[in-house]
């Protein structure tokens, strides 16, 4: 098998536990041959390597731990999203205080030298000429991220201002994934909160069978067959 081809077959075995991993066919085993590829894929080619292989081999990882499908039937989820929501406040406050060390976010010159970054800005370069009077603006922007992720651990716990932090914090990743093309990052730290601290509004939406999954309405004990309403 030459490498192009081992590559290929890699490639392809990785979406195809991926497939498995999404519908719930042996989860647990699924997501530990992915964490094996993954780790392969992107500590042997520093290029793919940017942060957000970090963060998927962590969820792969969970994936593991956490009973998912059939495998959660009875068994409390809570203590392990506990887990989850901790490392997440862990992982942005820890994210947040970095930058407060150092002087690039408060005087707005990390936000300046991203959007300059030729890795990942293809769409604002036009408007730097226009942007660059505008010091304040990088500054604020700069504040703002400190702020969000330095105080994310102490009010997304909070009753009332928890949901506006997380949509702010959503906000903030979709700006990251238009304006810097990170949508992959972007996307898997949105799913991240969302798994997180909207667990159980995003799972009204699928019934037990994931094959027959709605959208449109959310998902009723009314739903299950007959046979399961009765047990």
């Amino acid at each position: 098998l030459s490498p192009v081809g081992a590559a290929h077959a890699l490639v392809l075995c990785y979406l195809c536990l991926g497939i498995m991993l999404t519908f719930h066919l042996y989860p647990r085993l699924s997501a530990g041959i992915l964490v094996a590829i993954h780790l392969s894929i992107f500590a042997g080619i520093s290029l793919y390597s940017y942060g957000v292989d970090q963060i998927s081999t962590t969820l792969l990882f969970y994936c593991i731990l956490v009973p998912s499908g059939r495998q959660s039937n009875g068994i409390p989820i809570k203590p392990y999203r506990l887990v989850i929501q901790i490392h997440l406040c862990i992982l942005y406050f820890f994210a947040g205080f970095g930058k407060a060390l150092g002087i690039n976010w408060w005087n707005g010159e990390a936000l300046w030298k991203a959007l300059h970054h030729p890795y990942f800005n293809l769409h604002c370069l036009e408007l730097m000429p226009y942007l660059q009077d505008f010091k304040l603006l990088f500054m604020l922007g700069g504040w703002m991220v400190i702020l969000l992720e330095c105080l994310y651990p102490l009010f997304i716990w909070h009753p009332r201002i928890g949901p506006y932090w997380l949509k702010v914090i959503i906000l903030l990743h979709l700006s990251i994934a238009l304006l810097l093309n990170l949508y992959f990052f972007s996307a898997f730290m949105i799913l991240f909160n969302l798994v997180a601290f909207k667990r159980g509004d995003l799972l009204k939406y699928f019934p037990k069978n994931p094959l027959k999954f709605n959208l449109s309405r959310p998902w009723r004990a009314t739903d299950a067959p007959a046979q399961n309403r009765h047990a």
